[in-house]
């Protein structure tokens, strides 16, 4: 590297010349003396010698040593921290490495209520380039330095660096905007976001509104924002609704940086004592149902018939639709309905199978809900056919028979058969079960005997 000049003409009779500026006190640098006779006579070298840096000087030396600079200018220059992190409970900031024996750091809050300090007793060979503070989200705070060079620490320069705002947490905002109270007696609803603004420095404004939505419906019960001086309350027992309703809180605010948030704080139901069921029901040849008007506004009612046996099946919304034997589209205006069972045609019922009818919710984009159940009679049982019972091989004291299912001609699964017969003239019944896949055959009949069976 090339060798750069200090000072010159200095006199041969000083002992001691403490006017070279501009250097790193921290830094280690190599000195040259040249001698030069102002009567032309020959130029001496010195030998070359080091000094710096200066922290690592014998104690006795170090305990006397002076930064000889301008050190705001130095430190103006040589350290200029900024921020690193800032989040909602956190503050970091770092700074390249500075010659400096000790670093002081204030965090303060802005209203003063919070003084956090670290002091860094720096090690110039491995030094503090970072520091972090746990701190309150949503608030304003300022971090001030107080930097020394000299071992004594009274050269001190300050350093401010610019106010920072922390983010918002929103676990602690939600539980500030949360808080309420209901009296249940008297159906008023208490609330208090006065000192709101006091607890969020981050915040521009706020404003909030309470709403009531039924049936899908909304409308604005009261608005207020961060003007407010009093706790606010608000009488339920004055709203008119016919169906339950939802009372919420919908808060929106706006940050220093102007960006507007918005969330809902707290909701309420009111649940109403009069509200309709959604039932149905069979007596005798009538199908009657009611239907709770209140049901979601997109929302579609549906009366369904469906096997017993398919009903049964953990079925997804489309299976469930495709095994409906028969449906029909409900007025939710209308609570209370009594219609005929006929409205589901006969002509599509299979004989041998129950049913089941039901009040079915279809909403877009979700699963079918069954509202209620109800067993449905198969009016094809009151007509069902009897089975025809054949004689197909006999003995004397045995008869084998043949039945034909006259009314599904076999369609039907069937468990068992009950054969009773009788014989011709009194005495003697002979009854036997006789299970699905077993001969139909009746043993043990008296000789010379005829029986009348079914």
């Amino acid at each position: 590297e090339e060798w750069e000049e200090k000072a010159k003409d200095i006199k041969i009779s000083s002992k001691k010349y403490s006017h070279v500026n501009d250097i790193d006190p921290c830094a280690k640098y190599e000195i040259e003396i040249i001698i030069k006779p102002k009567s032309g006579g020959e130029t001496r070298e010195l030998p070359v010698f080091t000094v710096g840096p200066f922290h690592k000087l014998d104690p006795k030396d170090m305990a006397i040593v002076k930064f000889k600079g301008d050190a705001e200018e130095y430190y103006s220059e040589h350290f200029q921290p900024e921020y690193g992190q800032v989040i909602n409970n956190r503050i970091t900031v770092k700074w390249e490495p500075v010659c400096a024996l000790s670093i002081n750091v204030w965090m303060i809050e802005n209203d003063g209520n919070e003084v956090l300090e670290k002091i860094i007793n720096n090690d110039i060979d491995n030094p503090t380039t970072e520091l972090t503070f746990d701190v309150k989200p949503c608030k304003k705070f300022e971090v001030r330095f107080e930097i020394s060079i000299d071992p004594e620490g009274k050269e001190i320069v300050d350093k401010d660096m610019t106010a920072v705002t922390t983010k918002v947490d929103n676990k602690v905002l939600r539980s500030k905007f949360s808080k309420h109270s209901f009296d249940n007696i008297s159906s008023v609803l208490t609330w208090n976001y006065t000192a709101i603004m006091d607890d969020f420095d981050c915040f521009e404004s706020f404003s909030y509104k309470l709403v009531k939505e039924e049936n899908g419906d909304i409308k604005t019960l009261l608005e207020g924002n961060d003007e407010d001086i009093a706790a606010r309350e608000f009488d339920i027992s004055f709203i008119e609704a016919r169906c339950t309703f939802g009372i919420r809180m919908e808060i929106e605010y706006v940050t220093e940086e102007n960006i507007t948030h918005s969330f809902d704080a707290f909701e309420k139901y009111i649940d109403k004592e009069d509200d309709v069921d959604n039932v149905i029901s069979i007596d005798g040849s009538k199908l009657i149902y009611a239907v709770n008007p209140c049901s979601e506004p997109d929302s579609e009612i549906v009366i369904g018939l469906i096997e017993i046996s398919k009903e049964a099946k953990d079925m997804s919304v489309l299976t469930l639709d495709r095994n409906l034997v028969g449906k029909f589209a409900v007025d939710k205006s209308k609570e209370n309905v009594v219609i005929e069972q006929s409205s589901f045609g006969e002509e599509d019922l299979k004989s041998c199978m129950a049913y089941k009818v039901m009040i079915i919710k279809r909403m877009p984009n979700q699963e079918n809900k069954i509202l209620d159940t109800a067993k449905f009679p198969n009016p094809k049982w009151n007509s069902w056919k009897a089975p025809a019972l054949r004689l197909q091989n006999n003995s004397s004291t045995s008869i084998m028979f043949n039945i034909t299912d006259l009314e599904t001609d076999g369609d039907c699964l069937v468990s068992h058969y009950n054969i009773s017969c009788l014989a011709v003239g009194g005495g003697d019944i002979m009854e036997k079960i006789v299970q699905f896949n077993e001969e139909l055959q009746m043993d043990d009949l008296l000789e010379d005997t005829k029986y009348k069976c079914k």
